[in-house]
């Protein structure tokens, strides 16, 4: 983590330093996926309301028939909010 720390560009910077920063983010992006065992997409965000708004807008957006009774994994449980359910 402390290697993170001294990568202070920004990832979406052209320059040597930001492509070095986007290299390690998504080294980590990678690890992530492998130590969860996750083929989906990992999004890194600022902070809970960001993550929360992320994880119920997609939940919305799921077809009703698949939501019923399901689990959906990337939604953050324990978020304040409890359980999400239509229907």
């Amino acid at each position: 983590m402390e290697e993170g720390f001294a990568l202070w560009a920004n990832p979406s910077s052209p320059h040597g330093e930001g492509r070095k920063a986007k290299a390690a983010l998504e080294d980590a992006r990678a690890r992530i996926k492998t130590a969860l065992r996750w083929d989906g997409d990992v999004i890194f965000t600022s902070g809970a309301s960001e993550a929360l708004s992320i994880a119920l807008n997609q939940a919305k957006a799921q077809p009703a028939d698949r939501q019923r009774g399901r689990t959906r994994r990337g939604v953050p449980r324990g978020a304040g909010c409890g359980d999400v359910r239509r229907g």
